[in-house]
Formats: C-alpha cells, structure tokens, sequence
C-alpha cells in the first residue's frame, strides 16, 4: 500500500496540559506520514506555544479572537495538505499505537469510505479490558464523535464544512447524513479507540455569561439548550417529509421529559425558542434526503 499524508488537526483553548499528553500520544504512532496543524483558539496563555516548540513539524495557527471549535476546524481542512483529515480534540488521544495506520488501511481498501468513526472510550480513567479486547471489524455507523475521527479529503471538498451554525453539537449527524445521501460510507472498527479525557461533571459547572453577557449560567445549560435547538435543526433540515412531521414533536417531547426530571427544563425551553425563531430560515436551506437513504441510516446505530 502506498502510503498517503494525514493532516492531523486539533483546536485547542487554554489547556496545554492536555495538549501535550495528546501531542506525545501522536508522534508515538507506528505511522509516520502525517503532518500536524493546530488552530490556538485565542487562548490567553503561553504555554502553548512552549508545548509546541517540543514537537516538530507542527504548524500553529492563532486565533486572536475565539471562533468557535466548528470555524476552527473547517479552517484546519482548508489549510491541510493531506488525503485523510484526522480529527482530534485537545484531550483525546489514539489508544493503540497503530491506530492510525489501522484506520488508514481500512479507509484505502474502499474509496467509497467517506468518514472513519473511532470508537470514543469518554472518561477520565483508561478504557478497561474488555474495551480493549474488542475484536476487530468494519461496520456500518450512523454517524462519528467529534473528538476522534478521519474524513476524506474528496468527501469534505465535495460536501462542503461541517455546520458552524451549531456551534456545539450534532454538527457529526449533520455531514454523515449528508455523506450517506451522496453515497459514501461512515464506517467503525470497534477495536480502534479514541480515549477522551474528560470529565463532564467538572465542565458542566463552569460559570459561563449568556447571550446577553449575564453571569450564572453553567456550561450544562448551554450544552442542553444548544443540543436541543441543533437535534431539531437538522431534523427540519435534512429528514424527508413524511418522516419529519413526527420526528420533530417527538423529539421536542422527550428532550423535554428527560431534562426537566434533571432541572434543565428552562435550558430546554431556550433551544425551543431558538428553533422556532429560526425556522423559516431552516426551511428555506431545506434539502431533505431521499426516504431510501434516511430509512438506510436509521437501520444502523
């Protein structure tokens, strides 16, 4: 197999810790043709830029401004030279050290391979055995995670970017259902595995302002409101008629049900509203998918 270039991207923001554990994780790879592209979201510390100068052949591209991991992103895609762009957040890193070469190899056996989707152990302990024990397969998947996965360069540049209207969240179903639509697939092999080092319950107690620069609002709201206004948004948007007229309510009922028990009913109802101010503009963008591809993909899991 001739072996092509992956651009490995990463946006990161103020936490240069784990930038490093996840920079060191990549060049431990047995596979060595890649180039590394990091976007520096207006982080408001240096440390970055010393983690870096350890690493070589990494390109830096600074943000004075926040812009969103979505711009971000779509800009590293943009910039990158390679054939494969392998997506990883600032706190997540490959497990195995072969994964890349892996993930490659599968994706160069069909080019009909649009998207690879690892699967995400999201936890901040280490995947347990039997995670890691998982046999070896290609399978069909609705859609990847965010912070570890490839696509193909012809695929980005024939659908065009990832959503950066959403901001967070649903950005992945969004460009999967529009992959699957244009006949490419978005395949998993469960044994190849991204670690992403979080831990939620910290990050959802972050104070963050709202849209109106009040303090007091935490970044589980945030999380809730916009994952309810973009789960709506791409149903509008992308799911065939006869299927969307259901979806929609029910989806809005059981993201209401299931949050309110949990205190976010008030989060809730802000991406409702959100998605209802913009409707008219999201039927106007309306290019719902054909019933065979959306009855396709609602097979898979």
């Amino acid at each position: 197999m001739s072996i092509p270039l992956v651009s490995v991207l990463i946006t990161t923001r103020n936490r240069p810790v784990e930038l490093n554990e996840s920079l060191q994780k990549i060049f431990d790879q047995t596979y060595s043709e890649f180039e590394v592209l990091i976007v520096d979201d207006a982080s408001t510390t240096n440390d970055i830029n010393d983690i870096v100068k350890k690493f070589t052949s990494i390109r830096v591209i600074k943000h004075k401004e926040s812009s969103g991991y979505l711009v971000s992103r779509n800009e590293l895609m943009r910039l990158a030279s390679g054939k494969y762009f392998l997506h990883l957040d600032d706190d997540a890193h490959l497990v195995q050290p072969d994964a890349i070469e892996k993930a490659v190899r599968i994706m160069e056996s069909d080019e009909g391979i649009g998207v690879f989707a690892f699967t995400v152990h999201e936890d901040v302990n280490p995947p347990p055995q039997e995670i890691l024990n998982v046999p070896s397969k290609v399978i069909d998947v609705r859609s990847f995670t965010g912070c570890g996965h490839i696509i193909r360069r012809s695929v980005f540049e024939e659908l065009g970017p990832l959503k950066e209207a959403f901001v967070f969240y649903c950005e992945e179903i969004d460009f999967c259902l529009r992959a699957w639509e244009a006949g490419y697939r978005v395949v998993r092999d469960p044994s190849l595995i991204v670690h992403h080092r979080v831990d939620w319950r910290l990050r959802d107690n972050i104070r963050r302002e709202d849209e109106n620069s009040n303090p007091g609002y935490y970044g589980k709201d945030w999380r809730v409101e916009l994952g309810v206004r973009n789960e709506l948004w791409w149903v509008l948007q992308l799911v065939p008629a006869p299927y969307v007229f259901g979806l929609l309510p029910y989806k809005a009922f059981k993201f209401y049900q299931f949050h309110k028990k949990n205190g976010y009913a008030r989060s809730v109802r802000k991406g409702l509203f959100d998605f209802v101010r913009l409707m008219p503009a999201i039927l106007k963008e309306r290019r719902p998918v054909r019933r065979t591809t959306f009855k396709k993909w609602l097979q898979l899991k």
